[in-house]
């Protein structure tokens, strides 16, 4: 019996870029450029650069030198284009009909590769970008990620404030830019990701064509991460909210711990109780929830919500009771039947799209996660027993929790009254 050939394919050009492709029958396309380079490779001296470099870029290259040439070489095909930051890598993206995807690479090659980082357009962004992180500052919902990372990562580039970014974006000029997109935006550091209905050898042919440019480089590096001891607090108060957001924090498994599949089971269980618990039952809160972020080399288990004014204590009491009862007690083979349902199907739905798929094969390879397909990934989560949820509980939920609030300062007394004085923020 003739195998079916996999959609997915990987090529390790000879000067290290890699390209993947993964083959299905749309006319939407999706491709990206990651690189090996975020906010966890910054010195002291390049905080928030990574981010801005990725402004940047968008705003003009040598073929398209504004940003108003660069969006439109693709937007006017109808397609879309633009970017984006994290801790461990940068992506710069589009979609567009297979029609025109050659466009696509045409501009993802040119920005990434003949960047201009004309110091007037570098004033311009940081304006932008400073009012971006006013945005994130005045939203509790998304500063409260930020609070939590200064208490997980002090000392640590992905632990450092907003605050501090808003001080070294002043900073950033031409030099600092051009030194780290030399640095990092390299061969070695690069996937060039397509979806879409493509083969495979020609495009990794076009792809050799048009990236020429980057310099061959080395495998970026940065310093591993440090737990750290006790539980800690970190808030501040807001005097017109009505509602304290409350985050939960321990230490978890990386996105390459086998951990990682017991660990997703057991959150999707903590998730559907608390909802039960804190929503429906008490009807403390509107949005709660139970998730978890994997980086390279650790990861993180989160419990969050937004509560009703007066019942913090309630809320970090039933998050402890119901991480106490599953490092104690099974759970049942309907729970975590009813838990794989839920993990798996939802992971094929976030995977539907060419965008989505793109962005997930991409990760992977620039991460060094076994880029198994989509049906074997899901496979192993049948693999998962009840032994398995009780053994990783035992190994993470323990007294090291980080809680991060914001919120009236009656709560925030109240946090303080059972953990201690906090570093506030104002």
């Amino acid at each position: 019996m003739t195998k079916t050939p996999s959609p997915l394919q990987i090529t390790t050009l000879p000067n290290g870029l890699r390209v993947v492709t993964y083959k299905i029958d749309r006319q939407a396309t999706a491709m990206s450029f990651r690189f090996a380079v975020g906010k966890r490779y910054e010195s002291a001296e390049e905080v928030g650069i990574s981010h801005f470099l990725e402004h940047i870029l968008i705003n003009g290259s040598k073929k398209y030198p504004s940003n108003h040439l660069v969006k439109d070489s693709v937007e006017r095909f109808g397609g879309h284009m633009g970017g984006s930051t994290g801790d461990e890598t940068t992506q710069y993206w589009s979609n567009i009909l297979i029609d025109k995807i050659d466009q696509s690479l045409d501009t993802l090659a040119d920005i990434t590769q003949h960047p201009l980082l004309n110091p007037v357009d570098i004033e311009k962004q940081k304006s932008i970008i400073l009012e971006e992180i006013n945005r994130r500052k005045d939203d509790p919902k998304a500063y409260i990620h930020y609070l939590m990372d200064e208490l997980l990562w002090p000392d640590q580039p992905m632990g450092r404030s907003l605050e501090v970014e808003e001080k070294a974006i002043l900073k950033i000029d031409h030099r600092k830019l051009r030194s780290y997109l030399e640095k990092y935006y390299t061969n070695k550091n690069t996937v060039v990701t397509i979806v879409g209905n493509i083969e495979h050898d020609t495009w990794v042919k076009k792809i050799a064509e048009e990236v020429k440019n980057l310099s061959e480089g080395s495998p970026s590096k940065f310093t591993p991460a440090k737990e750290q001891p006790g539980i800690k607090i970190k808030t501040s108060t807001k005097a017109t909210s009505t509602q304290t957001n409350l985050k939960m924090s321990l230490y978890g498994p990386s996105s390459h711990d086998q951990e990682r599949l017991p660990i997703a089971l057991t959150l999707s269980i903590l998730d559907k109780r608390l909802r039960e618990e804190l929503r429906y039952k008490r009807a403390l809160t509107y949005s709660i929830g139970a998730g978890g972020h994997g980086f390279s080399d650790i990861g993180t288990i989160s419990l969050a919500g937004g509560f009703k004014q007066g019942h913090v204590k309630e809320a970090i009491e039933v998050f402890l009771e119901q991480l106490k009862i599953l490092k104690t007690t099974f759970v049942s083979d309907a729970e975590l039947s009813g838990a794989k349902a839920r993990v798996k199907s939802g992971t094929v739905f976030e995977n539907e799209s060419a965008f989505a798929l793109r962005d997930t094969y991409s990760f992977r390879v620039i991460a060094g996660i076994e880029p198994l397909l989509l049906e074997e990934s899901l496979e192993l989560f049948d693999q998962v027993s009840p032994e398995d949820i009780t053994r990783v509980c035992h190994k993470y939920f323990n007294e090291t929790y980080k809680i991060a609030a914001i919120g009236p300062a009656e709560d925030i007394k109240v946090l303080e009254s059972l953990y201690g004085k906090s570093t506030q923020k104002a």
